[in-house]
């Protein structure tokens, strides 16, 4: 998970890569879940951007799943070659919530700081 300006567009950029021998085996889910889990319960983000290569259906699916909805794509190169890369984004209003296994542990004034976000004690974030 990545950011710019944060504090002022509440955005993050997610991304992951599972190797082979682990696919569907339900990791990238999970670790999507937990990033995103982060991401707006943690530190309150309005929306979540990710990319795939058009041509990868698991990790597309995956981002479907947890609710992303299509946000055009950009023409990239890969390999000398020209490659589409599809932009799913996810609005806080439109995430399925964690389940309720998934708990942030240790994120602190410090973090939010770091940030420029506003942090108010006492508040589980």
């Amino acid at each position: 998970m990545g950011a710019q300006h944060f504090a002022v567009t509440r955005t993050v950029s997610t991304g992951s890569w599972v190797g082979r021998q682990f696919q569907g085996a339900g990791y990238g889910k999970a670790l999507c879940e937990a990033v995103l889990h982060l991401a707006f319960d943690g530190l309150r983000a309005e929306r979540a951007d990710t990319a795939a290569w058009i041509t990868n259906h698991a990790s597309l699916g995956v981002s479907r799943a947890m609710g992303y909805q299509d946000n055009g794509t950009t023409t990239r190169a890969a390999d000398g070659k020209r490659v589409e890369q599809v932009n799913p984004t996810l609005r806080r209003s439109d995430w399925r919530r964690s389940p309720e296994d998934c708990t942030i542990v240790g994120l602190s004034s410090g973090a939010s700081e770091m940030l420029g976000l506003p942090w108010t004690p006492g508040v589980d974030r």
